[in-house]
């Protein structure tokens, strides 16, 4: 992972965080 690319990071951080708490929500 690239620290330069905080754009991208931010796009496949919000991405994790959605499908996480979906994920979350789903097995809760």
């Amino acid at each position: 992972m690239s620290v330069c690319t905080p754009k991208s990071f931010d796009l496949t951080g919000k991405v994790a965080l959605i499908t996480g708490a979906s994920y979350g929500i789903g097995f809760a």
